[in-house]
């Protein structure tokens, strides 16, 4: 935590020039104070070229030159170029493996903040090890009394669990973290695992209360996995509008490198994914050349929405495949259940869908239902067991979509008659009206509820329950 960068910069600059000699870690020390009063952003900081000869120099002191390598990994990071960062990581861990008993003592209360470094490279690369290395960083803050590098590392690791759909573990970290000293600038993290695992178990009033204070909080290099938990927010067309423009204006303001480094691209992937289930024909998400499971649960997703059902169940197939994560494999199991199911291949639609349905309930995730339209929800649920497909359609229709909270009674029941495929003249007449008064309220609920036709009316009452 820096309580006050400008006197800590101040007391480095008034340091003799032979201290900096003895020990240049002062130098990426110095250049990190300079970032975070320019802009606030320690994400982007650029250390000092001219330290690293120094940085692997056997003259030069185990932590110098740890503090060194340190230096250029949050600079590589920073500009998107996570190989580099991820070689400099492995050289760092490698000197680290060099250290006498005598040098680990001296440099323990240094580590937590390097180890914390080295862990946010391997996490933005999506590098197995990431948690771990959080994990130590933690452990060794903790032993060194430094509760806010501790919270920052809880609070990274708390993320990092959620988003891959572990939230039992989640949770625990997001305890951990939030019973330690707090610093505003680093908890970004911190409530973005909070507003995930609220919207995971479709506690959409609960994220919105953490989406509160996080508006006030600066997500520096958290920005894509902003906009990917924004979007699992997104329950309707109306609400998908505003993040649309916020996306595109983030994809301008941070650099290519940026926006392809793995964790934020398969983010915005993600994010676009779930944009495309609003407004499929201007967001298709599907890329061109699958290579992860993201990748294929994304074309299995679009496909399914399509009514192209065997090029989802082999995407789904692929994705299943490929998955390592609670919420890429429920996903991807859900997806293909749907596929199949619509297939007409009940027996395998089931055993799959059980599969996925055995999953969410393990941890309680919940938001991969929303990956399914409507129909095939209905559909999946009638053909599994009659308990499994009753919770199924709890689970997955969870709160109202606000809009549909916003009509009247004498629309509600509008809206509930049109979720059955009636004629528009028996609709009229099971409600005692024309066919004309009939029209002219369809047309006032399609715009409360910002839809175009019919079928998306009825898809969104169905989403939302009402039935």
């Amino acid at each position: 935590m820096v309580a006050a960068p400008r006197e800590l910069l101040d007391a480095v600059h008034s340091l003799p020039a032979s201290s900096l000699v003895e020990e240049p870690g002062l130098v990426v020390a110095a250049t990190y104070l300079q970032r975070v009063l320019i802009d606030g952003d320690p994400s982007r900081f650029s250390h000092d070229i001219r330290t690293d000869e120094l940085a692997t120099s056997p003259g030069t002191p185990l932590v110098q030159r740890l503090i060194l390598l340190t230096g250029q990994i949050a600079t590589a990071v920073g500009a998107g170029d996570t190989e580099r960062a991820l070689t400099v990581v492995e050289a760092a861990r490698a000197e680290l493996a060099s250290a006498t008993p005598e040098d680990e003592a001296h440099m323990r209360p240094t580590l937590p903040h390097l180890r914390l470094q080295w862990a946010r490279a391997m996490d933005v690369s999506d590098r197995m090890g990431a948690a771990d290395e959080y994990e130590r960083a933690y452990e060794l803050a903790q032993l060194t009394d430094q509760s806010h590098v501790a919270r920052r590392a809880a609070a990274h690791l708390a993320w990092l669990q959620t988003s891959q759909g572990h939230l039992e573990v989640g949770e625990s970290w997001i305890g951990r973290a939030g019973a330690l000293e707090s610093n505003p600038r680093y908890d970004a993290p911190l409530y973005l695992a909070r507003a995930l695992l609220c919207i995971d178990r479709n506690e959409f009033e609960s994220a919105a209360v953490e989406f509160a204070r996080l508006s006030v909080l600066p997500v520096g290099e958290y920005w894509a996995a902003s906009l990917w938990v924004s979007s699992m927010r997104v329950r309707s067309a109306v609400e998908a509008v505003p993040l649309h423009a916020e996306l595109a204006r983030q994809l301008d303001r941070h650099s290519e490198a940026e926006r392809e480094a793995p964790a934020n691209r398969r983010y915005l992937r993600a994010a676009r994914l779930r944009l495309s289930l609003f407004r499929p024909s201007i967001h298709r998400a599907s890329p061109p050349d699958p290579s992860t499971s993201l990748d294929h649960l994304v074309i299995a997703t679009e496909a399914l929405h399509r009514g192209a059902y065997r090029t989802s169940t082999v995407h789904g197939a692929e994705a299943v495949d490929r998955s390592h994560t609670p919420r890429g494999l429920a996903s991807a199991l859900l997806v293909r259940a749907a596929a199949l199911s619509s297939l007409k291949q009940t027996s395998h639609a089931v055993d799959v869908g059980l599969q996925a349905q055995a999953l969410i309930d393990s941890g309680r995730l919940y938001s991969p239902y929303r990956l399914l339209p409507a129909g095939s929800i209905e559909r999946l649920a009638d053909q599994m067991p009659a308990e499994v497909g009753a919770r199924l359609l709890t689970l997955a229709y969870g709160q109202r979509a606000p809009e549909i909270g916003s009509l009247t009674s004498r629309q509600t029941e509008i809206l509930r008659a049109l979720t059955d495929d009636r004629p528009l003249a028996e609709v009229a007449a099971s409600l005692y009206i024309s066919v004309n008064t009939l029209k002219s309220a369809l047309k006032k609920i399609y715009g409360i509820l910002g839809v175009n036709s019919r079928q998306q009316a009825a898809d969104l009452a169905r989403r939302s329950g009402l039935r």
